[in-house]
Order: structure tokens, then sequence, then C-alpha cells
């Protein structure tokens, strides 16, 4: 009469090992997509802080916690168990994410500065990061199929 209490641990078996063969380029991709998401919220707003006038000090706030956010993104990226195939990709975008983090945070001091030529070079370089940003995300989420 044990048949009755080994059936539901029985239907499990299956259910566990699913999980267990999941590939690690699936497991990458899922860990990957919710930092994807915050990173295309990132870029939105980098874009539209860019391209709307505001004032040094403005741009600033809005600039600095953009900058934290993109580093934070950067070595959570770096951070995830990334397969093979996938590295040069990933690498690639974490590196550039740490620049344009750097070039936000630049910017944001050049504009607490009210250093005008530096603010004008350093928001040309922080549009050309966030560009390259959006590329390489882009060729990692080719590559991951």
């Amino acid at each position: 009469m044990r048949l009755p209490s080994l059936l539901p641990v029985l239907l499990c078996v299956p259910l566990a090992l699913t999980g267990c063969m999941q590939s690690s380029k699936d497991r990458y991709i899922a860990d990957y997509q919710p930092l994807n998401d915050r990173l295309v919220t990132v870029n939105g707003k980098l874009v539209k802080t860019l391209n709307t006038p505001s004032s040094p000090d403005r741009l600033a706030s809005e600039l600095t916690p953009l900058s934290g956010e993109l580093n934070r993104l950067s070595r959570q990226i770096s951070g995830l168990d990334t397969p093979e195939d996938l590295r040069q990709e990933s690498d690639a975008l974490s590196r550039t994410l740490a620049r344009t983090g750097s070039g936000a945070d630049r910017a944001a001091s050049a504009a607490r500065a009210a250093h005008r030529r530096d603010l004008l070079a350093a928001t040309k370089r922080l549009a050309d990061e966030v560009n390259r940003g959006i590329r390489q995300a882009d060729r990692l989420a080719r590559a991951a199929g």
C-alpha cells in the first residue's frame, strides 16, 4: 500500500529534472533578461535627458543616478555565469556600460562646475557611448538567439 504515497514523489521527479536540463545559455538568458529590461529603461532616460534642454543643475541631478545605475548594470552583467559563446559580447557590453556610466558622471561633474565647453564635450561623448551600448546590447541579443 506504499504505492499511493510514492506517486506524488514520482510525479515531481520529471519536473525537477526539467530544471536541471536547462542549458547554460538558457540560464544566462533568463538571468540577463531583467538586466536588459533595466538597461532599456536607463538608455531611454539617458536619451531623453540628453535631448531635453535643461539647466546645468538639473542635468547633473538627472545624470548622477543614471551613472550609478549603469555602473551597477555593468557589474551585474559581468557577474553573470556567461556561456563561452556569449562571453565576448557580454564582456563588451559590460565594458561599454562602465564607460557610459563614467561618461555620465563626467558630464554631471562638468554641469555642476558650469564648464560649458567641458559639458558639451562630455555630453557628446556620452551620446556616443549610449549609442555604442545600444549596439552592444543588440549584438548580445542576436548572439543569444
